[in-house]
């Protein structure tokens, strides 16, 4: 057997170990890349509108999601996908095969049951297998054996691709990382031989990748100016280009005929060929987060894949020995780096490390074979601690993604302090977990009432005399309460409770109002952590005017970047007087 048999066989034993640890695979956003199949072929629901009669039944029974944040209302008031439906053409010979399959084996033909967990399982497998392939065949084009193997050992079990493909192989970066493989070799060939066949299979790949994450379409510079290494190549690139118009245009079409569905979905369901369908989320490319991408220990994409720090160093040798390959890499990685940082939600939800630079990692195999080249060629003295530290870099990524699997590194809660308590550790302790970020929204906890006692370690209180607010039509919110952070408590549980006090006896105020008060935790302006708690006037007026809030405040507040704002507020137009609003920060004893 050759080593790359050997090496896909490997990886085959390791994936399906981990894979087969998962009973459900079509859950949070798999479910949503997912659920254009079971709604047309099994359902003929794709418009949602008996979602009630077959989905809500399927999310209780199988625990897809916690809720259909998949799909939302468009303006025409009829539910749209929240993804586009490249994957589910991916997914759809398995999906059919496990639909016949399912009633002659005797499982329920739902969708979700048993055969379709299992060959889509299979699906995302062969999927890795095919890309780690092709990734072997080009880089063995330009580079020896060893380096090829050395190589393909740091990307596959070094970087986050080893999660995202025994663990998160539905996800779309596996697949996208097998078409971007495919892509770059049938681009080589077509640049030796211009075979029609190849200007298909491109423009296919650049197609799906692009209806998959619609951010890949910037993958379309490599093919474009690969072995393009200076102004003279540049011109016999372009010139080549102008001779194979016809090819180029065909490259165009098949692209367009293989996202055409989905505009065609879109018209009919939002009354727009192109629609925006995360409301929640959105690419701002004057507000990108490179520094929190790179390097937060929340998601930054160096801590958690340092073997990249080796890919990022070697862009040096691939610029002194192989030009023609630098340009259209490097010029791709900072288009790509700089949009992936550009998304509201930088950290990606709860996923192991940085996932959208996975597929990428097809074109830095190039800088990082460069780098290991130059390294073999180095004596023993230079090149053996290199490469030890590398060994060191990929048993560091598979530790910490075993971590991430068990709960150990929170996949989008890390902090600074939490990630240095629990690093080479195969547990985390309670008193290690007091020191994740906290979620924005809080559990709604009280933590006063009979039979809990407290020690005050600050208070302060805002009186009739000093702080007098009407709330009314002209004014819903009141003036907010600041709690100073700098208080120097230590990581034990400490709770922020506000109180307000207010004058119902001389209120106008209807029943049907709610009273809100809230505490945001805001770090460098942004918020941090948020609670609100609401009352009716009944509630208040029982209590003699007061209200209560308590908020967790966790151990890293200690610091200037925090501000905790308190405020009250109406939802509606009324009348109603406050007389005190006061904040103390207790511990619970």
């Amino acid at each position: 057997m050759t080593k790359k048999t050997l090496f896909i066989l490997f990886f085959l034993c390791v994936s399906l170990f981990y894979n087969t640890k998962r009973t459900n695979r079509l859950d949070w956003d798999v479910f949503g890349y997912y659920l254009y199949l079971p709604a047309k072929f099994i359902y003929d629901d794709i418009r949602l509108e008996k979602k009630d009669q077959w989905l809500t039944p399927l999310i209780g029974k199988y625990k897809t999601t916690d809720n259909l944040y998949q799909a939302y209302k468009s303006p025409k008031d009829i539910y749209v996908m929240k993804y586009t439906m490249g994957l589910a053409y991916v997914y759809a010979p398995f999906f059919f095969i496990a639909n016949t399959a399912a009633p002659i084996l005797g499982y329920e033909q739902d969708g979700f049951s048993a055969p379709y967990q299992w060959l889509l399982l299979f699906g995302s497998v062969l999927f890795s297998l095919i890309g780690i392939h092709y990734l072997f065949k080009i880089l063995s084009i330009y580079f020896s054996d060893l380096v090829v193997l050395i190589c393909m050992s740091f990307i596959v079990f070094g970087s986050n691709y080893f999660v995202m493909t025994t663990s998160d192989g539905l996800m779309p970066h596996n697949f996208v990382f097998t078409f971007f493989a495919v892509m770059l070799y049938q681009s080589i060939r077509w640049y030796q031989d211009q075979k029609i066949k190849r200007i298909v299979i491109i423009g296919f790949c650049i197609g799906i990748a692009a209806l998959i994450r619609p951010t890949s379409v910037v993958v379309a510079v490599v093919p474009s100016l690969w072995a393009v290494g200076n102004f003279e190549d540049l011109k016999k690139r372009i010139a080549l280009f102008l001779k194979n118009i016809p090819q180029l245009c065909l490259l165009a079409a098949v692209a367009f005929l293989v996202m055409l569905p989905q505009f065609v979905y879109w018209h009919s369901v939002a009354g727009e060929w192109l629609f925006y369908s995360y409301p929640d989320e959105k690419l701002n490319l004057l507000t990108p987060h490179i520094i929190n991408v790179f390097f937060s220990y929340k998601k930054g994409w160096l801590l958690y894949t340092p073997i990249m720090i080796i890919a990022l160093i070697g862009f040096i040798r691939l610029y002194k020995k192989y030009p023609s390959f630098f340009f259209a890499i490097f010029i791709f990685f900072l288009v790509n780096a700089y949009i992936i940082s550009c998304w509201d939600c930088w950290w990606y939800g709860g996923s192991f490390a940085q996932r959208p630079f996975v597929e990428s990692y097809v074109f830095m195999a190039f800088p990082l074979a460069a780098f290991i080249e130059h390294m073999l060629t180095k004596k023993l003295r230079v090149a053996m601690p290199v490469f030890v530290v590398c060994a060191f870099f990929v048993y560091l990524n598979l530790f910490q993604t075993r971590q991430a699997l068990y709960g150990v590194i929170h996949t989008s809660l890390t902090t600074k302090e939490y990630y240095w308590r629990v690093f080479m550790k195969d547990a985390a302790s309670d008193e290690d977990r007091r020191w994740l970020e906290p979620s924005q929204y809080a559990d709604g906890k009280d933590e006063t009432g009979p039979g809990k006692t407290y020690n005050t370690v600050y208070g302060a209180s805002l009186y009739l005399d000093d702080y007098s607010s009407t709330l009314n039509s002209g004014n819903l919110f009141s003036r907010s309460l600041i709690t100073p952070t700098n208080l120097g408590y230590d990581a034990s549980d400490h709770f922020l409770i506000t109180e307000l006090l207010a004058d119902t006896a001389a209120a106008v105020i209807s029943e049907n109002v709610l009273i809100y008060m809230v505490t945001c935790i805001n770090k460098n302006g942004n918020v941090y952590k948020y609670r609100s708690k609401d009352y009716n006037f009944r509630k208040i007026k029982e209590s003699a005017g007061r209200a209560q809030l308590s908020v967790l405040m966790p151990p890293q507040l200690n610091n200037k970047h925090y501000e905790i704002v308190s405020y009250v507020y109406i939802n509606e137009p009324a009348k109603l007087k406050i007389l005190s609003f006061s904040s103390k920060v207790i511990k619970i004893n």
